[in-house]
């Protein structure tokens, strides 16, 4: 049994883990990386914001009849949309399953940390928010219904598919370190948002929200790749 004996492999592995390096804030953190990456989306908000207002009957129409007109964007978006983020999951998934049998702490520990933040974040307090302000969604009526009424459809702000793509896709860029990988990932986030946008699910003012939540969020599951002290044993679970 596995998780009966004290003496574990993987009870090992998860008992190196200091708690306090855990939740460290690495202050290293690359803002330039970041605002790169995110410099597509937030100049899409912005001319959308220009065109059509942040919120309203005017982007909901215009998107309306984009899907109409385009039923074969409106299926990839819808991809885009529902599998994107999977798609990055299986990345760290794949790099803690390494880490794992490779007995790499501070791998392991990157995707732990990716977990932990994707639930304080993407499922506690974005959820706390979208249902504490009750903010109708395009195809539905205004006023907001806030205080935690929890109407279906009442809760538009902020986008948790934003949070959650910037959350995932930002750390792992700044993990590997690849510049093509960077742009790669920076065209994922732009169409998931935009996504969110095309199908009808969201004000994009909701996206704008989303990426300030997203990118607290990202900035807290950030890790270098190596840790800070050299020395030997510095990766290797004992």
């Amino acid at each position: 049994m596995i998780f009966g004996n004290t003496d574990s492999p993987l009870l090992r592995q998860f008992s190196g883990i200091d708690p306090r390096v855990f939740l460290k804030l690495h202050h290293e953190y690359p803002w330039m990386h970041h605002f790169a990456m995110l410099f597509p989306i937030c100049l899409y908000i912005i001319v959308s914001w220009a065109v059509h207002g942040f919120f309203g009957c005017a982007p909901r129409d215009f998107y309306q009849a984009l899907r109409e007109s385009h039923p074969t964007v409106t299926r990839m978006m819808n991809i885009a949309s529902n599998y994107s983020l999977l798609s990055i999951y299986a990345v760290y998934m794949i790099i803690g399953l390494r880490a794992l049998l490779a007995r790499n702490k501070w791998k392991l520990q990157f995707v732990l940390r990716l977990i932990f933040f994707v639930v304080l974040f993407s499922l506690l307090l974005t959820q706390f928010i979208k249902y504490g302000l009750g903010i109708p969604r395009p195809y539905f009526d205004w006023p907001p219904k806030p205080f935690f009424q929890f109407v279906s459809g009442y809760n538009a702000f902020p986008s948790g598919h934003t949070i959650a793509i910037i959350t995932a896709a930002l750390p792992l860029a700044f993990w590997t370190g690849k510049k093509n990988f960077s742009v790669f990932l920076s065209f994922i986030v732009t169409v998931v948002c935009i996504s969110r946008l095309w199908l009808g699910f969201h004000h994009p003012v909701d996206i704008a929200g989303g990426i300030l939540v997203g990118s607290w969020s990202a900035r807290c599951v950030f890790q270098p790749r190596h840790p800070p002290m050299e020395s030997e044993d510095r990766d290797t679970l004992l």
